[in-house]
């Protein structure tokens, strides 16, 4: 038997007047939106919205970076040229830090043996063991002492002969070791303080060599050798893909950039009179900071106190300043003119400091004031705060 044709109701079957498919096309559609806003918030889960203002002053949605990775700095220590020597570094990915500290040593370790005057066999005693008026050829390897002269020179014709590497004429009859010290009669410092004289030392470029040319005179490269060290360790480090990096060596600093993410190294000024004391805290970048104190190396013999910086016009510890902290774009003049400034006193120590382009300093006198050079007044007035 054959069922009559009926024809379907447009309302369908049920009288919902909706088909099945009709019906499930807008939970789908819900489906696929609540997927897509899911998926959008997980990929922008770590970039909040934050404001920020344009440069015509309107504000505008910036969408904030996630966080990168930063280097964090690594500090290895080692003995060197009779002091401890930190180097810190921030070291990029994939660079091997024992190696470079190792390159830093090596550096530092050949400006020691070729001017410590405490090994026979630097450049500094062959000469000082030489008759007077005898050259004494340079090596190679050694070629860079032609340089150290020419700058301690310089510095010595900048402060009128307040800094003068032939002061080893008379400073070799002290002894400043606690346990043996020394302290020179009159008449043997009247006898030795002829052979002072920077002039006397002759260098020869042409023939590389080096001569001393009074009867008596010595050399002794204690007031610059430090600060020459520190310059090729921070040599080494920059062509060694280093940007950011704090070399101290017993006090005397080079600060190399940034520490990480923008922050800087920070410079404590050491109060004299109180090891465990701090003056103010500085932020220098790329830049040299070498103190000069009356404080390093110190004997008191019957009340008296005497220390090593000595004033090449008497023989005797320069008076007037306990502390003298020069900044410099190079350690190495920064470490002369540390001691320059505190052999000149606190007026014309401020005088030189101020005359020189690229230098500052900080003055302390035996009364425990702070002096700054006006490139320094605001930013220790700030850092003291």
């Amino acid at each position: 038997m054959t069922r009559p044709y009926r024809r379907r109701s447009s309302l369908g079957d049920s009288g919902s007047g909706l088909t099945l498919r009709q019906r499930r096309r807008p939970v789908v559609f819900m489906l696929i939106l609540g997927m897509v806003y899911l998926y959008w918030a997980y990929t922008h889960r770590d970039r909040g919205p934050e404001r920020a203002r344009g440069k015509s002053g309107t504000e505008r949605t910036a969408r904030r970076r996630p966080r990168r990775w930063a280097p964090l700095p690594v500090t290895r220590t080692f003995s060197m040229m009779g002091t401890r020597v930190n180097v810190t570094v921030v070291p990029p990915r994939k660079t091997n830090l024992e190696t470079l500290i190792d390159g830093v040593r090596s550096e530092m370790a050949r400006i020691e043996s070729v001017m410590n005057a405490h090994d026979p066999t630097s450049f500094v005693s062959r000469l000082n063991d030489l008759p007077a008026s005898t050259p004494l050829r340079v090596r190679p390897e050694e070629a860079e002492i032609l340089d150290v002269l020419d700058e301690a020179r310089r510095v010595s014709e900048l402060s009128g002969g307040a800094f003068d590497i032939t002061v080893a004429s008379v400073g070799r009859l002290w002894d400043f070791d606690p346990h043996r010290p020394r302290i020179p009669t009159e008449e043997e410092i009247a006898s030795a303080i002829d052979g002072i004289d920077y002039r006397q030392v002759v260098v020869d470029r042409a023939t590389s060599s080096v001569l001393l040319a009074g009867e008596g005179a010595r050399i002794d490269l204690g007031g610059i050798a430090k600060g020459t060290a520190i310059d090729r360790a921070v040599d080494y480090l920059t062509s060694h893909g280093i940007r950011s990096a704090l070399v101290d060596a017993g006090g005397d600093v080079y600060v190399l950039g940034k520490k990480t993410r923008g922050v800087p190294w920070k410079i404590a000024l050491q109060d004299p009179r109180d090891t465990t004391g701090v003056l103010a805290t500085l932020t220098p970048e790329n830049i040299a900071v070498v103190t000069s104190g009356d404080y390093e190396r110190a004997i008191a013999i019957d009340g008296k106190r005497y220390h090593h910086i000595l004033d090449p016009r008497t023989g005797m510890p320069a008076e007037g300043l306990i502390s003298v902290t020069v900044f410099a774009p190079k350690a190495q003049t920064a470490d002369a003119l540390a001691t320059a400034l505190f052999v000149l006193g606190p007026e014309r120590g401020m005088e030189l400091a101020e005359r020189l382009e690229g230098v500052e300093a900080i003055l302390i006198t035996e009364d425990r004031r702070m002096h700054a050079t006006s490139g320094l007044k605001e930013t220790l007035r700030s850092a003291s705060e």
